[in-house]
């Protein structure tokens, strides 16, 4: 897994001329979400040397992922931590971007996730 900036995309870019394309192609987008493995996104303006519009693509969902009959405390510790500090990792990692620290985590559980929240998600603050 790799965000952006990706350091070996940076240095194709820099060092041999590499650039970005974007994935415009409604057949290529039919299939890769028809996958349902991969969600909508944009590498950012400005995120390698010379990109200078934004560049349509796909990226895999992360999710943290735990047995249903863990421990209700310790994941809401876990979620508890993670959402207190949504917004410096949003801001420190590209790939963490679409946190939103408005949201509850419930509600920023991916829509297209392969798999349920935990049980204990539903009562977090």
């Amino acid at each position: 897994m790799s965000g952006h900036p990706d350091p070996n995309v940076n240095r194709a870019m820099a060092d041999c001329g590499a650039r970005l394309v974007p994935i415009l192609s409604p057949a290529a987008r039919q299939r890769i979400e028809a996958t349902g493995l991969y969600s909508p996104t944009v590498i950012a303006v400005g995120s390698y040397p010379g990109q200078t519009a934004t560049v349509p693509t796909y990226a895999v969902s992360a999710v943290i992922v735990t047995r249903a009959d863990a421990e209700v405390p310790k994941v809401l510790a876990l979620v508890g931590t993670l959402a207190s500090n949504a917004l410096s990792l949003a801001r420190s990692a590209a790939v963490l971007s679409g946190l939103d620290p408005s949201r509850t985590p419930a509600q920023n559980w991916p829509e297209d996730a392969p798999i349920p929240p935990h049980p204990a998600l539903a009562s977090a603050p």
